[in-house]
């Protein structure tokens, strides 16, 4: 359940090299199962985002498949009007096996998209807990894949 990953390693981002090549792995295993392909190149977790990123195009249609490599966490958002940061649009994941198969949670877009509510972030540090009440996140996927400075 993603409710019980939103402790205080959820929402700070991590780098985390082996595991990015091993999502990347699975990233083109997934593509390769819905005849898709990746369009664009990795972005690692940096200021303003705690997530690893890499456009892809499945099904014809274009999303980020997202990594939190603090969780093991791989979701995806769509790319259709998305903003470099910010709240995401989440979409389930293609081709999902490949994912679990290498090891990683994979976050379905309903679960994502669930209400944050005050219980979610008690796991928090006070810190964490300031930027969810200034930044204003509305579900979980947006705390679990943020925009925090």
């Amino acid at each position: 359940m993603l409710i019980d990953k939103l402790t205080q390693g959820a929402v700070a981002g991590a780098v985390d090299e082996d595991m990015e090549r091993r999502w990347l792995g699975a990233v083109h295993g997934s593509l390769r199962s819905v005849g898709g392909f990746v369009a664009g190149p990795v972005r690692p977790p940096g200021p303003g985002w705690n997530y690893y990123r890499v456009s892809v195009e499945a099904d014809r249609t274009d999303v980020w498949v997202l990594l939190n490599a603090a969780l093991g966490l791989v979701a995806a958002c769509s790319t259709a009007g998305a903003a470099e940061v910010g709240p995401l649009r989440f979409v389930d994941v293609p081709g999902p096996g490949s994912y679990r198969q290498a090891g990683f949670t994979v976050a379905d877009a309903v679960a994502l998209s669930a209400s944050l509510r005050p219980e979610h972030v008690t796991g928090l540090t006070d810190p964490q807990r300031a930027d969810v009440r200034y930044h204003r996140p509305d579900a979980v996927g947006d705390l679990l894949f943020n925009w925090f400075d």
